[in-house]
């Protein structure tokens, strides 16, 4: 059986959408829960949820089909992450229905990479990393908006629906991103900051350069020293690969 190509278990245009669905709602999925009010159910995670769940579906199917070795190593290496992570809560001594929370979170926020990893149409790809690139950069500028004016903004822009902010000092409250805390928030912003770095090195292009600024600004202004150090090393690794 030849190797597949292109995406074939789902039409091309579907999938495009739904991968780009799931970026947006995955970067305004804080907003949604405070902002568009569906009950005691957070908006944002019913819609991630349902995308995750079927963009893990589709990246499962095509595990049926012939892959290049790289995507095939990178497929079986979230399998046996998964394997563990299930091994793990067997013999966890939490609460059941928490080991169960922790493993629906992690399945649904790393099965759908069995979908991204095997992209090869190049119209698709160029979507899906312009839509990475606008979230980020949307994430970092809401990052420092939050960062300059932290004292006179409401609690809705800074903490999730049932959730407390988290203050540096007494009076003046830390960014999340509305994603939950300023540790989350800040992985993140490593990440952009590795991509964007990625980028303006492949490119050369400014506003690549101000991306990458503007995701160690909304670093620092987290006040989360651990992440500050790791992007060093981060952006020294992008730059050596």
């Amino acid at each position: 059986m030849p190797e597949a190509n292109e995406l074939t278990v789902f039409p091309e245009g579907l999938m495009s959408t739904a991968g780009v669905a799931y970026l947006i709602v995955l970067f305004a999925a804080g907003f949604l829960t405070n902002f568009v009010s569906t009950g005691t159910v957070n908006t944002g995670t019913i819609l991630l949820y349902l995308l995750a769940c079927f963009l893990s579906l589709a990246g499962g199917l095509y595990l049926f089909y012939p892959r290049r070795k790289q995507i095939a190593i990178a497929a079986l290496t979230i399998l046996a992450v998964s394997g563990l992570t299930v091994l793990k809560a067997t013999f966890d001594t939490n609460p059941v229905s928490q080991r169960a929370q922790e493993l629906v979170i992690y399945f649904l926020g790393a099965w759908p990479f069995l979908f991204f990893i095997q992209i090869n149409t190049p119209k698709v790809r160029e979507r899906l990393l312009k839509t990475l690139a606008i979230g980020l950069f949307g994430l970092c500028a809401f990052g420092i908006f939050q960062g300059i004016f932290a004292n006179t903004l409401p609690l809705s822009l800074f903490a999730l629906r049932g959730d407390l902010a988290f203050n540096v000092g007494d009076d003046q409250f830390r960014p999340t991103g509305l994603t939950g805390n300023p540790i989350i928030f800040s992985s993140i912003l490593v990440f952009a900051s590795a991509f964007f770095a990625a980028l303006w090195l492949e490119k050369r292009k400014v506003r690549f350069l101000l991306a990458l600024i503007s995701s160690l600004v909304a670093n620092y202004v987290t006040y989360t020293r651990a992440s500050i150090v790791l992007a060093i090393p981060v952006l020294l690794l992008v730059g050596l690969f």
